[in-house]
């Protein structure tokens, strides 16, 4: 065979790869079809919330491996709703209040779709400025929430792990920071503060640093300032090198806010970079009623927020802030060569030079999309919606004998739990319960130790979460604290 005639084999059997607009229209009907169908019997309650897993060898998905045989669309998503649906937790559920809920707004579906066809290179201005542009604006819109200044820098990143990655690197290179440094570096950090922190200091080879745990308000659960202030005096008497205060808007936990404005004044005394993590909570700034939460976060050095948590969007959607942009473009900037030098000399920040990432899903029209076609308002609504739903269901909980709700709700994050009056019983008591409303299957929620006692957690935060969602929820811990009083004997 000559080479002509082998280019050309291979062309058709590559031209496979490339249906036509015929089979192109086929696959999307079908798709979209069993979305539909999947957001029907979702809004039905057609589906359990939370399927616990089975072991790996009753897995549906493992049956469906990849080999050299081609099989239709029908039979591979047939498998994948049949296995990957069923199982695990449904996260657009509207019963979903476990950890902190994702929401997938069905524009920012489509945005994924039409990005992923179009595929364009937005980690470059060079191969997509409009696309950069995009996402540069909708860098600054956030900036602008928060009172960051016009010389702020920032990038969409795939979470708020990515995004908190980013801040620590840029923080550790602007204070001149190097590995012979670590075991005489500090970060200080309340017990609540997201373990994403630790863990992006463990990536970046920081495993020798000290870590300094600040106590908290007893009653809020926040950072007490008089501790961080005199543990970071001390250190400095040791020698040491302040480096980082973590600090949150909406723990994981209770969704605590720190104090931002007494703890940057801490900050900018001593020189330490401060860190915001508002992942979870920072779009409430849209809540009129709660912006006064958010006094200080201006004078943060560093901030990340997630657009897949207060606004909504499918998982994968973080922005990251940097109040001095030129540090955060000379912590990951690298001199373009090779294959890349035509790409130098832009007049826009490029993404992969705020980031470590290179090529990466263009992330812009997920969320603009949505924004532009619904307005800011809609949002601002649901947010304040799930504050009130989680008073409400603070206040109705606490009406049920029994139950403790302590601290009371900040954001949308309730703990509670059954005191039986003995603290062994107790646990034990509401372990149980998350056991029984768990394998119910009509609602998921987590649990959460504070202050050394068990607890029971909900996060109100999806957006097809209402009050009769709350409604059915209180009415399975009635019907279950009933039976386990029962076989408790209380």
């Amino acid at each position: 065979m000559d080479l002509f005639t082998e280019i050309d084999k291979l062309e058709q059997e590559c031209n496979e790869l490339d249906p036509g607009p015929d089979a192109r229209k086929d696959m999307t009907r079908n798709v979209t079809a069993r979305a539909e169908k999947f957001l029907r019997q979702l809004e039905n309650g057609e589906f359990e919330v939370f399927v616990k897993p089975g072991d790996k060898k009753s897995s549906g998905i493992l049956k469906h491996p990849i080999t050299e045989e081609k099989s239709n669309l029908d039979d591979i998503l047939d498998a994948y709703e049949d296995s990957v649906l069923k199982s695990g937790v449904q996260i657009p559920h509207p019963m979903h209040f476990g950890f902190v809920p994702s929401g997938a707004i069905y524009p920012s579906a489509l945005g994924d779709y039409f990005s992923a066809v179009t595929n364009k290179l937005t980690g470059m201005f060079y191969t997509a400025p409009e696309g950069v542009r995009l996402e540069n604006m909708l860098v600054a819109w956030v900036a602008s929430l928060f009172g960051y200044p016009s010389n702020h820098a920032g990038t969409l990143a795939s979470g708020g792990t990515a995004a908190t990655l980013i801040a620590i690197q840029t923080a550790r290179d602007s204070m001149g920071i190097r590995g012979r440094d670590y075991e005489r570096t500090v970060v200080y950090m309340t017990g609540v503060v997201h373990h994403c922190v630790k863990k992006c200091l463990q990536v970046l080879g920081m495993h020798d640093v000290i870590y300094r745990e600040v106590s908290m308000d007893e009653t809020t659960l926040t950072m007490n300032v008089s501790n961080l202030r005199y543990q970071i005096s001390k250190d400095l008497e040791r020698g040491l090198k302040p480096l980082l205060i973590a600090t949150s808007i909406g723990t994981g936990y209770v969704g605590s806010v720190d104090p931002i404005d007494k703890i940057a004044d801490v900050a900018e005394e001593y020189g330490i970079w401060l860190h915001v993590d508002a992942a979870y909570g920072g779009f409430f700034i849209l809540v009129d009623d709660v912006k006064h939460l958010f006094k200080g976060i201006e004078r943060s050095d560093s901030m990340v927020t997630n657009p897949h948590k207060g606004l909504f969007l499918p998982y994968g959607s973080s922005v990251l802030l940097v109040r001095d942009g030129r540090k955060l473009f000379e912590s990951n900037v690298q001199t373009n060569s090779g294959i890349l030098q035509d790409g130098s000399d832009m007049d826009e920040f490029s993404p992969c030079d705020l980031s470590f990432e290179l090529a990466r899903h263009s992330r812009g029209l997920r969320m603009w999309l949505p924004l532009k076609l619904f307005g800011i308002r809609p949002f601002a609504a649901a947010l304040e919606e799930k504050i009130l739903l989680a008073k409400y269901f603070h206040q109705r909980i606490t009406g049920i004998d029994g139950f403790v709700a302590d601290p009371p709700p900040v954001l949308s994050t309730v703990v509670f739990y059954y005191d039986t009056t003995d603290d062994k019983k107790t646990e034990e008591f509401n372990k149980e319960l998350l056991a029984r409303i768990l394998e119910d299957g009509r609602v998921f929620i987590s649990s959460a130790t504070i202050r050394g006692k068990y607890h029971l957690r909900i996060c109100i935060l999806g957006f097809r979460s209402h009050r009769k969602h709350v409604d059915l929820f209180l009415d399975i811990i009635k019907a279950n604290v009933k039976s386990l009083k029962e076989y408790y004997t209380l």
